[in-house]
């Protein structure tokens, strides 16, 4: 097998083992105290009830008061749903696949094992598939933080810093700015509060060129995090584990400065914003 289509399946599978393990030993791992939970649950989240069950036993009533008296407990039967979901959505591919991406069966040798490398999960330390996931969602609270203030500022304070502050009347952002639905035209968005916005929507959307908008549009200066990364660095870490190109080893105290971080630059902004601009975010 060429190292290619490897590196990538492996990837999968690493993917794949952290979010089972993670579903099992996280919300649904008391499931075995009250097994039956498990097919409301599945019900739930859409998958069939016939894929929870072993071959013979019969899908539990619409009730969901009993659940077949066999072997498999609650954990079991999740894990037997996941593996026949997969095969039904990957059809003939999936079978190859599991062969294929496994260390064991590979003819390859690699230095490394690319598929926990580009995944940031592995079968060693399932902590680090929660924690980077939750780091890339911090960081993008933080980055529609920035998106929210910037779009409230070019609406309601647009002559930026040649404003003077103390003739300016204190203004509440209001929802119907922040987060404005645009109108679609010949697949472009269009908005109205400021209209500006369509133009400058996606420059801003570009973390270093909304920074420099925030600087020399309106002063407004960005604390860096003060546990020995920049921003940029943080940045940089994200789209490391988003778009799999190398490992990321996020601990859950790395995890808490980023979330400090994150939180202490949205009060910061907030109040920048209050001090300069009169407007209440």
């Amino acid at each position: 097998m060429a190292i290619v289509i490897w590196s990538s399946l492996r990837q999968l599978e690493a993917v794949s083992s952290s979010f089972l393990v993670s579903l099992t030993r996280g919300p649904l791992g008391n499931l075995d105290r009250n097994p039956e939970d498990v097919f409301a649950w599945a019900t739930v989240e859409g998958i069939p009830l016939e894929w929870l069950r072993q071959s013979g036993e019969e899908v539990p009533h619409a009730d969901l008061q009993r659940i077949p008296d066999d072997s498999l407990d609650a954990v079991q039967r999740i894990q037997l749903a996941w593996h026949r979901g997969m095969s039904q959505y990957s059809g003939s591919a999936y079978g190859p696949a599991i062969v294929e991406s496994t260390r064991t069966t590979t003819t390859l040798n690699p230095e490394k094992d690319h598929g926990v490398e580009r995944s940031s999960a592995s079968w060693e330390r399932w902590e680090n598939f929660l924690t980077t996931s939750a780091m890339i969602r911090f960081m993008a609270t933080l980055e529609q933080f920035e998106l929210d203030v910037l779009k409230a500022l070019m609406h309601y304070r647009p002559e930026g810093m040649v404003a003077r502050v103390d003739e300016l009347p204190l203004i509440e952002a209001k929802e119907d700015v922040v987060h404005e639905r645009p109108t679609e035209r010949e697949q472009v968005s269009y908005y109205e509060r400021p209209a500006i916005w369509t133009w400058m929507r996606r420059s801003a959307e570009n973390n270093t060129e909304r920074r420099q908008i925030f600087s020399r549009v309106f002063g407004i200066k960005f604390p860096q995090p003060t546990f020995g990364k920049r921003h940029q660095d943080l940045c940089e870490l994200r789209n490391m584990i988003a778009h799999g190109r190398e490992a990321v080893i996020i601990t859950v105290n790395d995890l808490l400065q980023i979330h400090g971080y994150v939180t202490s630059t949205i009060i910061d902004i907030r109040d920048q914003v209050l001090k300069k601009y009169r407007v209440s975010l």
